[in-house]
């Protein structure tokens, strides 16, 4: 799993120019993993360009509880651009992701979904899309800009290995009612 989400924080560096040499979760996670009780925690792990465009890096964490069964959604009023080079990189460019899932919980939702700028379902602002449509798992492809979540394409190659169909389709909210 670490190295799943290893593979994903250099692609994102990369399509943002940055060299991650000598840097990476596989590489630093002894450095907090000490720090880290029993229980469910959300670590992040950041590495940030430097004014000297070196890099630097630092991590937080904290416990969290296990997400329920089934959640409540905000639709959120900010959209995302399939289009945007960076759209499916994890990067700490998402100040519209905040404000979205800010809104959410102050709502009582456990997160906001985002639509695009065409109408259909991007993802949440902590999680992709997965619904169970028609006897098949559906959720945006990649082209619609999302970020490729670790638990996503875990989830999709299980499927695949166990004939489960899967649907990678625009997904509209006609479609979630």
């Amino acid at each position: 799993l670490l190295r799943m989400h290893d593979e994903r924080l250099h692609g994102s560096a990369e399509l943002m120019g940055m060299d991650l040499t000598g840097y990476g979760l596989q590489r630093n996670f002894p450095e907090i993993q000490p720090l880290l009780g029993a229980g469910t925690w959300r670590v992040r792990y950041t590495v940030l360009r430097a004014l000297d465009r070196g890099l630097m890096h630092m991590w937080s964490a904290g416990e969290v509880e296990a997400p329920a069964q089934e959640v409540k959604l905000l639709l959120s009023e900010f959209r995302t651009d399939p289009q945007n080079p960076l759209a499916g990189a994890k990067t700490t460019s998402r100040a519209h992701f905040q404000v979205a899932h800010a809104k959410a919980v102050e709502n009582g939702c456990f997160d906001a979904l985002l639509p695009t700028i065409d109408g259909d379902m991007s993802e949440c602002t902590a999680s992709n899309l997965l619904a169970w449509i028609d006897g098949q798992l559906w959720t945006p492809s990649l082209e619609r800009g999302i970020l490729g979540g670790v638990t996503r394409n875990m989830l999709l190659q299980g499927c695949r290995d166990h004939q489960i169909p899967v649907c990678e389709v625009n997904i509209w909210t006609k479609d979630l009612e």
